[in-house]
Order: C-alpha cells, then structure tokens, then sequence
C-alpha cells in the first residue's frame, strides 16, 4: 500500500519559477515517482521563510504532531522553503525525525548519509546567507531612495528647516 505524504509550499514573492502552482507540480510528480499519495497540503504565499511565523507552516507543525496523523513523509520543493535561517530549519529536521517522517526535496540531491550531513548544514547556510543579502540590499534600496528626497513609498519625507 503506497504511503501518505504531505506537501509543503512556500514563497515570498510572486514569481512563476518559484510561484506556489510551480512547485505543487514538481512535489506532485515527484509524489508519483515514489509512489505516495498526497493527502495533506500547506500553502504560504508571499511569506518569507526568516521566522516561523506563517499559517501554513504553523498548521503543518500542528498536524505533524499529531496522533491521528495519517502522513509519514512531507515534500518540499527545496531547503529554502522550510526556512531562511539554520536554526528553524534544524529545529523542524528534528521534529521530522522525532516523530517517524521523512522530508523529501525535490531539487536535493539524494545522497549517502555522511554526505548528507555535509550538504545540508551548506544548503542552510547558503539559505541564510540569501535572506541577508537580500535584506543587505532592500535596506541599500531603501537607502538610496530616501537620499533622493523620497520614503520608500515614493512620499517625499517632511524637511525641517
């Protein structure tokens, strides 16, 4: 009998590639591939992986802690979108184990479990390190503009003189 599993999906803007119907495809066919049947999705769209903060994630952690939890395996389209920070993403491998399920990536590669050790703390580092670039930048951004003589919602700030 195929087993259950579960999908989760996440992303912060708005783009196709990385859009929430993209990577509900690719976990589907990857579900196909190893024979496992979906029966639990959680969305969060435009919500950024820095905290855990988000309702769909929020109700994922509540199902996987429960009894009556039918699924043993979660699908994630990568490593990204459990969290931009090593801490949230250790802590929910952990549960994950804790608790009998398997997380299964659909752009990681498998590989032995020495090196996985190895891939993962670089994929959550490098996760981490996207989240503070990116921050790095919006603040630059918002910087340059405020500069110009405008906020960052194009309303020119009030100078006193």
């Amino acid at each position: 009998m195929p087993r259950q599993a579960a999908l989760y999906c996440r992303s912060s803007k708005d783009r196709s590639a990385i859009s929430i119907q993209a990577q509900r495809h690719d976990l589907l066919d990857l579900a196909k591939s190893r024979n496992l049947i979906v029966t639990a999705e959680f969305n969060d769209a435009v919500e950024s992986g820095k905290d855990t903060d988000r309702p769909g994630f929020q109700q994922m952690l509540r199902e996987l802690k429960a009894r009556e939890r039918a699924w043993s395996a979660i699908l994630i389209y990568d490593t990204s979108r459990i969290g931009r920070r090593r801490y949230i993403a250790e802590a929910f491998r952990h549960e994950c184990k804790k608790l009998g399920v398997e997380i299964v990536f659909a752009k990681v590669p498998e590989v032995d479990p020495i090196s996985q050790v190895i891939l993962d703390s670089v994929l959550q580092a490098m996760d981490e390190v996207h989240s503070l670039m990116s921050r790095e930048k919006g603040l630059a951004a918002w910087l340059r503009t405020f500069v110009r003589g405008f906020a960052p919602a194009g309303v020119r700030p009030m100078v006193i003189a």
